[in-house]
């Protein structure tokens, strides 16, 4: 879990989960449980994540 107090992806989401896949086609993957996952501190979609989430990223503390 990587917490950002920017968006690394520019798409205003307080997450970002990707899970290992393979490029070549869906049908096959790792299937070994590795997720990652970055928070971002400046989301605007506040209704597609827990509301917890949000309260936690807000606490952060840029916002001191």
């Amino acid at each position: 879990i990587f917490l950002c107090d920017f968006d690394p992806f520019g798409e205003g989401k307080y997450r970002y989960t990707f899970w290992t896949t393979c490029e070549e086609t869906e049908k096959a993957s790792l299937k070994d449980g590795r997720c990652i996952m970055f928070l971002n501190t400046h989301g605007n979609n506040p209704e597609d994540v827990p509301k917890e989430l949000v309260s936690f990223l807000y606490l952060s503390p840029e916002h001191f």
